[in-house]
């Protein structure tokens, strides 16, 4: 099964989580308010926490790593480039429009980061190890962990 395949498969087929600034419901009637104000002025910080999750899954569980730029892809090791450049491809991606970075877990069971310029990180089909290290992480970071 080619990448683009699999990572299809685990975007309609694997069971979905996200990690955002704000919680599944807020309180507040202004939350798509509260949003664009933490996308236009968290973004550094955001994409920080986010590459800091990112690395610590990398180190812990290996990774196949695909970068889609317009209508372009390609296979990055980002494993074997160190964090500066998982730092600024996150980066890269949170500013961008038609980009999108996708890392594939596949030592246990198959599992997917999906990150695009929505600014929010996407998990399909984390298995309970996984989801557990999910939500310490996010809960380190100050960000939710919500299923989707």
């Amino acid at each position: 099964m080619d990448y683009l395949s699999k990572i299809n498969q685990l975007q309609e087929h694997g069971e979905g989580y996200s990690i955002d600034y704000l919680p599944l419901q807020c309180l507040d009637e202004r939350y798509d308010d509260l949003e664009v104000t933490n996308f236009e002025n968290r973004l550094e910080t955001f994409s920080e926490k986010i590459a800091r999750i990112a690395r610590t899954f990398i180190r812990r569980y290996g990774n196949r790593i695909f970068l889609h730029e317009g209508s372009q892809d390609k296979c990055l090791s980002l494993c074997k480039e160190g964090a500066d450049l998982i730092d600024q491809t996150i980066k890269s991606i949170l500013e961008k429009e038609q980009t999108s970075l996708n890392i594939i877990f596949e030592n246990t069971k198959d599992m997917l980061f999906s990150l695009d310029s929505f600014c929010q990180l996407n998990i399909y089909n984390p298995d309970e190890e996984q989801l557990e290290l999910l939500e310490d992480l996010a809960a380190e970071e100050n960000l939710y962990l919500k299923r989707i």
